[in-house]
């Protein structure tokens, strides 16, 4: 019997026991058991799967009653008496619970999808994956995430996300990206997906990555703390990365993108990965201007109120655009 098989059952066994007296038929039905019987509480919190089944097989035999009830409404009046089920047939019910709760389980990893996170431009959003592992979104990001009791597999299908894995050795943590698989027990690290190449810093732990097509030659790349690496096509570079760089990089999750004496050209397209009103740099003079300090990703007229005060470019707003010139 698997794991899934076995607490499918011992849900629908908890079901058929709380029978026997008045099952609560509110919301918070977990809470009110628990407080009532220190065995369920243990089992029931034992596990978020647990509490999972309990509720699938609570659900279903709410319904059967229902169904009993109405049942019974269509049946030629008699006399009304209290009476309770018997055992054997609460032991019938459990078994028929568990095979219910078996079918929906099997329905529900047929019918349904992976989880989805998505955000707009501009947007950051934090997530809980089902193994306990965390996931920042940064602007303009979506990924699917299947977690199973097999494997935990993340499809980053386009933007930037930070990862902190939950260690479990049995199932390694996969981030597909691009055409590169980026394999990992538990650590920290971002991968970003954008225009073919794939960037991956590791801030924690180790990492593998390697070709998402199998009959590639190319042999995997291992890296740990603090290395940065650039997958495009076939090449993969990998080099290290300073405390002060790193802190830049991840700026992101705080609304911050932090500069380095970075030209304006490339400035301005980090700031137009967080904005809808885009800036253009309309001239090789402005393009080449060196850029340092912090700013809010988000707030882009400011930016460009700094650029005409402390350099004294021209600046021109058009609609959805600033262009930017010397």
């Amino acid at each position: 019997m698997t794991d899934a098989m076995r607490r499918e059952r011992e849900a629908a066994d908890w079901v058929a026991r709380f029978d026997r007296a008045a099952l609560p038929g509110n919301d918070n039905v977990v809470d009110a058991l628990s407080a009532a019987d220190p065995e369920f509480a243990a089992w029931v919190s034992a596990s978020l799967e647990n509490r999972t089944e309990f509720l699938r097989a609570f659900a279903t035999w709410r319904r059967a009653d229902r169904l009993a009830a109405l049942t019974s409404a269509t049946v030629v009046e008699a006399p009304v008496r209290r009476w309770r089920r018997p055992v054997h047939v609460i032991t019938a019910m459990a078994a028929s619970l568990a095979l219910i709760a078996m079918v929906i389980g099997m329905q529900l990893e047929v019918t349904g999808g992976p989880d989805v996170f998505e955000t707009a431009i501009g947007g950051h959003e934090a997530v809980a994956l089902e193994d306990g592992s965390r996931v920042e979104l940064n602007t303009n990001t979506r990924l699917t995430a299947r977690i199973s009791e097999e494997a935990r597999t993340v499809n980053l299908e386009r933007g930037e996300a930070y990862f902190e894995i939950a260690h479990d050795e049995t199932r390694p943590f996969i981030v597909e990206a691009g055409d590169r698989r980026v394999t990992v027990l538990g650590t920290k690290f971002t991968v970003r997906s954008e225009a073919g190449e794939v960037e991956v810093i590791v801030t924690e732990g180790k990492v593998r990555i390697d070709w998402l097509n199998a009959e590639s030659q190319a042999a995997p790349t291992v890296v740990e703390k603090g290395a940065r690496v650039l997958a495009r096509e076939e090449a993969t570079l990998v080099a290290a990365v300073s405390a002060e760089r790193l802190n830049a990089e991840l700026g992101w999750r705080q609304g911050l993108l932090i500069f380095d004496e970075m030209d304006l050209e490339a400035v301005a397209a980090e700031f137009n990965r967080y904005n809808r009103i885009q800036i253009e740099v309309a001239d090789p003079d402005a393009a080449a201007i060196r850029i340092g300090g912090s700013f809010r990703a988000e707030n882009v007229d400011a930016f460009a109120r700094l650029l005409k005060d402390g350099f004294g470019l021209k600046i021109e707003r058009r609609e959805n655009k600033i262009v930017i010139k010397s």
